[in-house]
């Protein structure tokens, strides 16, 4: 069996085991990368890039139908749905080329195949062409991600039944497609379905769909999807379903009946943690699977490290920077993990994005708060770009002054949560920001008029 020896050793080259890597060559270490299938991981293949590349095709779509306003006649377009799956592939193909080459030209040792723990110093490798080989190394960083769930009695083997995966790899789009989990994966497909044309109907259990945003934000995104068609289904869940030549005929907990030519299941992810010798080797698991760590990222093995899904985690921009943390600690330089400032963003056509808590989250705590909106239809540059739907919303301390949180919900929103999270990062008071001039006509200037009214 070939040996080879390192300082570190990466189990899983996603968003953190990606940024570990160079990171850690930077700095003088030897490093062994083992990725199964892409690097890059979950987020470069199957999840962030390919699905932003088609919400562009879905904006362009957008505009398209909204050209009237603008004071340009279209009359009318055809969907190419193979030639947009090509373009995504395009996209995904190049990103991936360029993460191997860096690797290729930092040298880092790059190997495709699956890797195990045999003891805390050493892992075992499967290459994707069946060769085993043996990895000696001072750390081992896993970075194993997540997986979608199955929602019973749905079962990814039935044919028809696809998670996020399988939505990408199509190459030709379904009459009809119904969701399962009405989160952000679900709403993002929802509304990337829908404007290619496809009937959609979302089904959530909870009383509500996209639970992590406020109810006022939900109502802006509500009445968009209900202009698009989409038909939203919440406090139920399917019950039976049976399979016809056409696709599937499935029953809801109330009685209702929903007829798909495709159901796919958005309502949760799972760790990859099995099979991988974590439990042989006394690394501490949670009931649900995750790898437990402390805030250094540390697990109960000393000499063994883990970042991203596999340890609870569902956000690659949060992993990459745990993948700095994890090579900080390797190093010496003691660096607890901070995540007081977390972004989100939701891509649907109108996106939302958010940071921190929110007013029932105050509440509970017993924080004395401030909240204010400043509505889009009231900027400059969202009026003269007619893209006035949403808001931007900043909860304050009252005592301190100093932002607990923020939800946008608009165009530019992705870009606009940027500035808050540099405030809250920075603990700047919100007196300070509506001081700062602010580039006129621009939407920024939104979140300068909520701070002035605080």
């Amino acid at each position: 069996m070939t040996k080879k020896i390192a300082d570190i050793t990466i189990i899983g080259g996603g968003p953190g085991g990606y940024v570990a890597g160079p990171l850690a060559k930077s700095k003088g270490l030897d490093v062994v990368c083992i990725e199964k299938e892409v690097l890059g991981g979950v987020c470069l293949k199957w999840g962030c890039m390919p699905t932003k590349s088609l919400v562009s095709v879905s904006r362009c779509i957008d505009m398209v139908k909204r050209s009237s306003i603008y004071g340009l006649e279209v009359e009318g377009y055809k969907l190419d749905f193979p030639k947009i799956m090509e373009r995504c592939r395009k996209h995904v193909k190049m990103l991936e080329d360029g993460c191997v080459n860096k690797f290729k030209k930092l040298g880092i040792d790059l190997i495709m195949g699956t890797g195990s723990i045999k003891d805390e110093n050493t892992v075992r490798v499967v290459t994707n062409e069946c060769k085993s080989l043996e990895i000696e190394s001072r750390y081992i960083i896993v970075d194993t991600g997540s997986q979608s769930v199955e929602i019973p009695p749905m079962r990814f083997s039935e044919e028809g039944i696809i998670d996020h995966k399988g939505a990408l790899s199509m190459d030709e789009l379904p009459r009809s497609i119904l969701i399962i989990g009405g989160g952000t994966m679900g709403c993002e497909f929802a509304n990337l379905f829908s404007n290619f044309g496809v009937k959609v109907t979302i089904v959530e259990l909870l009383p509500r769909m996209l639970n992590i945003v406020d109810n006022d934000v939900w109502e802006v995104l509500q009445r968009d999807f209900q202009s698009r068609g989409i038909e939203m289904i919440s406090g139920e869940k399917i019950v039976n379903f049976n399979k016809n030549g056409s696709g599937f005929k499935c029953r809801l907990s109330s009685g209702k009946r929903i007829d798909a030519q495709k159901i796919l299941l958005t309502a949760g992810r799972k760790p990859n943690s099995d099979g991988i010798g974590l439990k042989e080797n006394s690394v501490k698991l949670s009931d649900y699977g995750h790898i437990l760590v402390d805030r250094y990222l540390q697990t109960s093995v000393p000499s063994i490290y883990a970042l991203g899904d596999v340890i609870g985690g569902n956000l690659a921009h949060v992993a990459r920077r745990e993948g700095e943390v994890v090579i900080d600690n390797i190093m010496g330089n003691r660096k607890a993990m901070d995540y007081r400032v977390v972004p989100w963003v939701i891509y649907t056509n109108i996106e939302i994005a958010g940071v921190g808590i929110n007013e029932t989250e105050a509440k509970r705590k017993g924080i004395p708060y401030k909240v204010a909106k400043s509505p889009f239809k009231s900027n400059g540059k969202a009026m003269v770009s007619d893209e006035t739907e949403g808001f931007v919303k900043i909860l304050i301390d009252e005592q301190s002054r100093t932002i607990l949180g923020s939800q946008i919900i608009g165009v530019g929103a992705s870009d606009l949560i940027n500035e808050i999270c540099l405030a809250m990062q920075s603990n700047i008071k919100i007196d300070d920001i509506s001081e700062m001039i602010h580039a006129h006509p621009t939407l920024g200037e939104t979140v300068l008029k909520v701070t002035q009214s605080l």
